[in-house]
């Protein structure tokens, strides 16, 4: 009888100590990595919890199957999670780094956010009928942002991490050290603080088109044009800067680079560079200025008006843009 046991013990501590191979879920997806601009400074001025600079939003195919033998049957559905900082990165101090999911925030290291995907059976794998596995194949929509959080440390760096692992995707309740899809930030050990934040003012605030007659609309024409100015304001500093910025279509949409507003999508509006003739993208960073000491850069703009329909809706119409700044 002791002899028996003695077999027996052994087989059942090998099974406790190695349950990772069972549970583990190996997610891979197409990328998702972002380059932050070298330099990029954040006001020391600025609020705690002011969104200091965010990507744009990503669109991103991801797959999940088990990794290993899995335990459970083959019709076990596997819920599917995002899983943030999963690599415990440091930041000393005046930053959080995170990501916008389903129009929220997070930046907690380890916060598990449940995707609602769930694995399903799937057969004929490798073309062969018979071999069914447990597998989810979805569309992971976000942001990474970078959020003033704290002070800076005295060197003005917030931390010395240049790859900085923003989530990574998983089961829900193991993480697996093999996971593939993992949106990283780099750069982020060149983010540096500065002494305050430029400030952006649009000149005029308000864009109004004068009238035009639906008589003489032709798709693609345009029917009305109105100048306006970025200007940017810093007094507080003489140090070299450069700027982005990024407008964000508000009660409209982005039509192929042309604001369509929602109240009347028979017309379009596009925001041309006055001084280069470049039209400026919607949802994406571009360069405003480069290289200035100059206390106050002003860089004009036109807005035009252009018919998408040659019978357009006749009335007034609203769009708008948020303009955000960032610098370095």
């Amino acid at each position: 009888m002791r002899y028996i046991r003695k077999l027996i013990l052994p087989t059942l501590l090998l099974i406790l100590l190695h349950p990772s191979t069972s549970f583990a879920l190996l997610c891979s997806g197409n990328g998702g990595t972002f380059v932050l601009p070298s330099g990029l400074a954040i006001g020391a001025d600025l609020e705690d919890g002011t969104i200091a600079w965010e990507s744009e939003t990503f669109s991103r195919s991801v797959s999940c199957q088990p990794d290993g033998t899995d335990p459970g049957s083959i019709t076990d559905q596997i819920p599917i999670s995002i899983y943030v900082n999963p690599k415990n990165h440091v930041i000393d101090g005046g930053i959080e780094v995170g990501m916008r999911f389903n129009g929220k925030i997070y930046t907690r290291a380890g916060e598990k956010i449940p995707t609602g995907i769930q694995t399903e059976k799937v057969c004929g794998i490798d073309g062969i009928p018979g071999m069914c596995e447990r597998r989810a194949h979805f569309t992971l929509d976000y942001s990474i942002v970078v959020i003033k959080r704290g002070v800076f440390p005295p060197s003005g760096q917030a931390t010395q991490v240049a790859a900085y692992t923003v989530f990574t995707v998983d089961r829900e309740k193991s993480l697996s050290a093999r996971q593939m899809f993992n949106p990283t930030v780099y750069n982020l050990q060149l983010l540096r603080s500065s002494a305050c934040t430029p400030t952006l003012n649009i000149v005029p605030d308000h864009i109004t088109f004068p009238m035009v007659h639906a008589r003489d609309a032709q798709r693609g024409k345009v029917a009305s044009a109105v100048d306006f100015n970025l200007e940017i304001s810093r007094t507080c500093s003489r140090d070299l800067f450069t700027s982005e910025a990024k407008f964000t279509p508000v009660t409209a949409t982005d039509a192929a680079g042309m604001l369509v507003p929602d109240d009347n999508p028979s017309v379009g509006i596009s925001l041309v560079r006055a001084d280069n003739r470049t039209k400026a993208p919607f949802n994406k960073w571009f360069n405003l200025h480069s290289a200035s000491y100059r206390e106050v850069v002003r860089v004009p703009f036109r807005a035009d008006l252009i018919w998408r329909e040659d019978q357009p809706k006749v009335g007034p119409f609203n769009a708008a843009v948020v303009v955000e700044l960032i610098h370095y």
